[in-house]
């Protein structure tokens, strides 16, 4: 699920939940919670920023009836509405009502039809089947002179919560995959649309001038990389 940040001013998400609706505003009882950034239960959307993806979550959706997410807001007035035609969208909002945000029946909120508040997209994975591991080697860069160090930057989309150096590596060849030297990745924050961003210190490789980098996923995780970037000498 996709969340927008407000133009200025900053929005804080706190114990987000999704489920179908019993009779909105209420839950059906088969609501569940959405995390970020590999597990956290809220985050900030930052004014002017990015928008922020939530981690994947086991849900079994139903295109038959309405589905609801329910969130504590922290900024209210800075909280982007997204304005929709026609009905699909209605809002439903209380002050102080924090306690309540997972729970199945709530009383007490009003409305505004039409709108959706900070949601801007949601979108459904079907499995189709065992996720597996896999390996991804990037093309070889030609150096100008013998390197023997490589440092690399890389961005990914925790489908499910991804462990640095365990679920997701990275390894480094000077010499066009002879040899490949283990780097460890480290997280240094958060790209675009919510991304992950980790990157290694200079990793030491077989001395030469064929530079590539080799990414693996394992223990059956689901990630998506969407870039990365080699630097050596």
């Amino acid at each position: 699920m996709t969340f927008t940040p407000p133009s200025a001013g900053n929005t804080t998400l706190s114990n987000v939940y999704v489920g179908h609706a019993g009779t909105a505003p209420n839950f059906d009882g088969n609501q569940v919670r959405l995390t970020f950034n590999g597990g956290n239960n809220g985050v900030t959307l930052y004014g002017g920023g990015p928008a922020v993806v939530s981690d994947a979550v086991t849900f079994t959706y139903d295109h038959t009836k309405t589905l609801i997410t329910s969130m504590d807001i922290t900024g209210t007035s800075s909280a982007r509405n997204n304005s929709a035609t026609g009905a699909d969208f209605t809002l439903y909002f209380k002050s102080a009502d924090s306690a309540n945000v997972g729970a199945t029946t709530v009383t007490g909120y009003s409305t505004a039809a039409t709108t959706a508040r900070v949601v801007s997209k949601v979108e459904i994975l079907t499995a189709t089947g065992t996720t597996q591991n896999i390996t991804v080697v990037t093309t070889a860069q030609t150096a100008d002179a013998s390197s023997s160090n490589v440092r690399v930057l890389i961005a990914y989309e925790q489908v499910n919560a991804i462990t640095l150096n365990t679920d997701l590596t990275v390894e480094v060849s000077c010499n066009g995959g002879t040899n490949w030297s283990a780097a460890a990745l480290s997280l240094t924050g958060t790209g675009q649309d919510g991304r992950s961003v980790a990157e290694t210190g200079d990793q030491s490789c077989t001395a030469g001038t064929s530079i590539q980098a080799r990414i693996k996923v394992f223990n059956n995780k689901l990630a998506y990389i969407h870039g990365m970037s080699l630097s050596w000498h």
